[in-house]
């Protein structure tokens, strides 16, 4: 397999799993994976339900997505994870999501494994390109493909998979490009960050030795890690590998020390170009050390 990956054209939707065997570090301790605990989800309560919610994260010139977890409340299965992709702010400034926020979600049902979004007019008024609609797309899948027993979405507007809404807009047009002909969709292979870090998250404050944790897909399952300071400086560099290589996708974990020097710090997890040098990707997490 070459070293210099290609960011895939997204059209066609196929399934991609996201359950990676987990790993243990030389302690024969397990790392935390992707886990959200999707039994409590799948029924609306006015408790918290931790979710992974996943935005969208363009780096020199390619565009993937990179999961957040967070807590949110469920009216209806989905409803609450699909509000906060339209609406809430990511903690990592580099994430967004291409979702008008003025979007209301008025219904998530779920039918035979298909979550059914119904939306206000709104939904429609996006103005991106082809590949960012398409990972839009890929976001409210991921997201709710995340719920058990759900592994498909279907979109509606007022109730409508088609005709005209009622801000004028037709509905099977989308956002110009994509249009909801393929409807439902599922997860598209290649959309996912070559490197995600799990734990911890992002503005977390950590002890001086902590484990940094993650998914990745990357050649010969390779993951740098490095630790700038608060001027940015490099502090620490090493690496460590991944349960498994690309094309899959494994888990990886790596225990760091900081110094004795209480602040802010930057760790990167890289995936480095093995052909031309340098870095293909980089995956940031910024940190305090209380």
């Amino acid at each position: 397999m070459k070293a210099t990956r290609k960011v895939a054209v997204i059209g066609a939707f196929a399934v991609l799993s996201l359950a990676c065997t987990r790993i243990t570090d030389d302690a024969g301790t397990q790392p935390t994976p992707l886990d959200t605990t999707p039994g409590p989800s799948a029924t609306a309560t006015g408790e918290p339900v931790r979710a992974a919610i996943f935005y969208v994260l363009e780096q020199r010139g390619r565009l993937f997505l990179v999961p957040e977890t967070r807590d949110v409340i469920e009216p209806s299965p989905g409803a609450g994870r699909m509000a906060e992709l339209i609406a809430g702010e990511p903690h990592d400034r580099d994430l967004s999501s291409p979702w008008p926020a003025d979007t209301e979600v008025l219904e998530v049902t779920v039918e035979h494994g298909t979550a059914i979004v119904d939306l206000s007019a709104e939904a429609l008024t996006a103005n991106v390109g082809a590949e960012l609609e398409s990972l839009g797309i890929q976001a409210a899948v991921y997201t709710l493909t995340e719920m058990a027993g759900v592994d498909r979405v279907e979109f509606t507007v007022e109730g409508k998979e088609s005709g005209e809404a009622s801000n004028g807009r037709m509905i099977e047009n989308w956002w110009g490009h994509v249009g909801l002909s393929e409807q439902p969709f599922s997860r598209a292979e290649d959309v996912l960050a070559p490197i995600t870090i799990i734990s911890p998250e992002e503005g977390a404050t950590v002890s001086r030795t902590f484990t940094v944790t993650g998914e990745a897909s990357t050649f010969e399952a390779n993951v740098v890690v490095r630790v700038r300071d608060s001027s940015g400086d490099v502090i620490q560099t090493t690496f460590t590998t991944a349960s498994k290589g690309a094309p899959e996708r494994g888990t990886w974990r790596k225990e760091l020390t900081l110094p004795d020097a209480p602040g802010g710090y930057t760790i990167e997890a890289v995936e480095e170009d093995a052909e031309q040098g340098g870095d293909f990707f980089v995956m940031t997490r910024s940190i305090t050390l209380g």
